[in-house]
């Protein structure tokens, strides 16, 4: 085309025809794997940075075929001959030196009387899918264990406990596995609930104490251990191959997730550093949860028991409503039929004379925060009854809204009504 030619196309709004789209032998060769394949699909050379790390094939008279090289299921994406495949894409797996197969994505083009198989390596896109994938069913799995431990009954728990445990094991084929909590009456740490499988040597038994030897482990991530590496553990783990998985909280590392007789790695490949620490703490979060509400609720009956005991009980007056909440066991021991009421309520229950005196030391424990110290008597119609002493103790916690006025009241009638002895 002139330059004439070409100033007048341009003043047309036309444009001159482009090259054909062919591939620059140079660059081509530089990338992934290419293949020069005749018209049945024999492959005549081999070029690319990859070509190395295919299988070898045996000499023969013939080239070999492209499906020598392949894993047979990639067999079905190459049906037919050379001719066919143009204008798709081509996902094949090739045979390597390694055993691991190489996974590559590429298309198929004529090159002169021949062919050419241009092929990229798709393997960490594979990955990344894989692990994206097994991320995803982690989390739903993590939320699915957290879930069964929190909703569980308190006396439930350490069944749920061992069936979540067998069902990770399972899962990733794991002999031993393990939740190894902080031992409350011994330094170290105690076998809290484990799990073995019936072919497996039982590694641990529940409520074991394996010592100190975890502290010397970093307490951040998931750790493989070995028997020469790790000489403390070999009370915890004898001979075993392990791994192990922290948790921690604001008081530090609280619990390990133990695994025995594996090779992590090996076992679930698609598994995260992350992911490790995502399983086990939707173990032991719920998990220590329900234990200190466990050990929350032991307290409480062992506290309504004393104050059912000495006839005592706490009290907590609401300013906002003019409400009073007594312990159940004082409001039993109160004959009351509620253990919230109105305060004007529960001051009806003290003896007129001490009333009014009551009332004052209430006002100013709320106005001035004054510690409330008095001694009073239950209000009996039978004035001839032996009276009934309660001591009255309380104080404010808290400042501005969130205030609150505490105390208790016990029951000292036996040392009021003691007889003077004559002087």
């Amino acid at each position: 085309m002139s330059s004439g030619d070409k100033l007048f196309g341009r003043l047309l709004n036309r444009h001159p025809p482009q090259p054909p789209n062919t591939p620059d032998p140079a660059s081509v060769q530089r990338v992934g794997l290419q293949l020069h394949l005749d018209d049945e699909g024999r492959v005549i050379h081999l070029s690319g940075p990859l070509w190395h790390l295919l299988a070898q094939q045996i000499p023969d008279a013939q080239s070999p075929h492209l499906l020598d090289y392949l894993i047979p299921h990639s067999a079905l994406s190459v049906e037919g001959s050379p001719a066919d495949w143009q204008g798709q894409i081509l996902d094949l797996d090739f045979f390597t030196l390694v055993g691991q197969p190489l996974h590559l994505r590429g298309w198929v083009q004529p090159l002169g009387e021949k062919w050419l198989l241009q092929l990229i390596d798709i393997g960490d896109l594979l990955l990344e899918r894989r692990q994206a994938r097994s991320r995803e069913q982690c989390q739903l799995l993590a939320a699915q264990v957290s879930e069964q431990l929190r909703l569980c009954s308190l006396t439930r728990l350490p069944e749920v406990l061992a069936e979540q445990l067998q069902g990770l094991a399972l899962r990733f084929q794991i002999p031993c596995m393990a939740m190894a909590l902080l031992d409350e009456q011994a330094e170290g740490w105690l076998i809290h609930q484990q799990y073995a499988a019936f072919d497996a040597p039982r590694l641990w038994e529940t409520n074991q104490r394996l010592g100190s030897g975890l502290d010397s482990l970093n307490g951040s991530v998931p750790q493989q251990l070995t028997p020469s590496e790790h000489p403390r553990l070999q009370s915890s783990f004898g001979n075993a191959e392990g791994f192990v998985v922290p948790y921690h909280n604001a008081q530090g590392v609280v619990a390990w997730l133990l695994c025995g007789f594996c090779r992590v790695q090996e076992r679930a490949p698609d598994l995260s550093e992350r992911d490790w620490l995502q399983l086990t703490a939707a173990l032991a979060g719920p998990l220590l949860e329900r234990l200190r509400e466990h050990q929350h609720h032991l307290q409480l009956e062992r506290l309504e028991f004393l104050q059912a005991l000495l006839d005592t009980g706490w009290w907590e007056v609401f300013s906002d409503d003019a409400q009073v909440q007594l312990a159940p066991s004082l409001a039993n021991t109160l004959n009351l039929t509620s253990a919230r009421m109105p305060l004007h309520d529960w001051l009806e229950q003290i003896h007129p004379a001490d009333r009014e005196e009551l009332t004052i030391r209430l006002q100013t424990l709320r106005d001035e925060g004054t510690p409330l110290l008095l001694c009073v008597r239950l209000h009996r119609p039978d004035m001839a009854q032996t009276p009934i002493w309660y001591r009255l103790q309380g104080q404010a916690l808290g400042i501005g809204r969130n205030r609150r006025l505490v105390g208790f009241m016990l029951d000292i009638s036996d040392i009021k009504n003691q007889p003077t002895a004559p002087t």
